[in-house]
C-alpha cells in the first residue's frame, strides 16, 4: 500500500469519526450549518492533524540528528545536551500543532 493511499485512508477515518461526533453544548446553534458544516470542520481538522503530525515528526528527526552530531563532536555528554535541547523544541512544535488543530475544530460563527 502506498504512502498516499495510507494517508488518504487515515484522513477519511478522521473525517468519518469527527463528523459523527460534536459537542453541541460547546457551540451555539447559530454557529452550525448542519451536517455539511460538521463534515467540513472534520476535513479541516483532519488536514491540520496530518500537517501537525508531519511537522512534529520532522522536528523529532532533527532532534535525533542533532544528538548523533553531538555525540560525534563531544561524546555522550554533548549528545545528551543536544537531545534535551531537541526534546524541548519537539514538544513546542507538538504544542503549536495542538493549538492549530483546536482552532480548526471551531465552527465559523458570525
Amino acid at each position: 500500500m502506498s504512502m498516499r493511499a495510507s494517508l488518504c485512508g487515515v484522513a477519511a477515518l478522521c473525517v468519518a469519526f469527527a463528523g459523527c461526533s460534536h459537542n453541541e453544548a460547546e457551540y451555539p446553534d447559530e454557529c452550525r450549518d448542519g451536517p455539511g458544516d460538521d463534515v467540513k470542520m472534520a476535513g479541516r481538522t483532519a488536514g491540520q492533524g496530518v500537517e501537525a503530525g508531519a511537522e512534529t515528526g520532522v522536528a523529532g528527526v532533527k532532534q535525533t540528528g542533532r544528538a548523533v552530531g553531538g555525540w560525534l563532536e563531544g561524546g555522550s555528554d554533548e549528545a545528551n545536551r543536544q537531545w534535551e535541547k531537541g526534546k524541548i523544541e519537539t514538544k513546542q512544535e507538538a504544542a503549536e500543532g495542538k493549538q492549530e488543530i483546536k482552532a480548526e475544530k471551531r465552527p465559523n460563527c458570525p
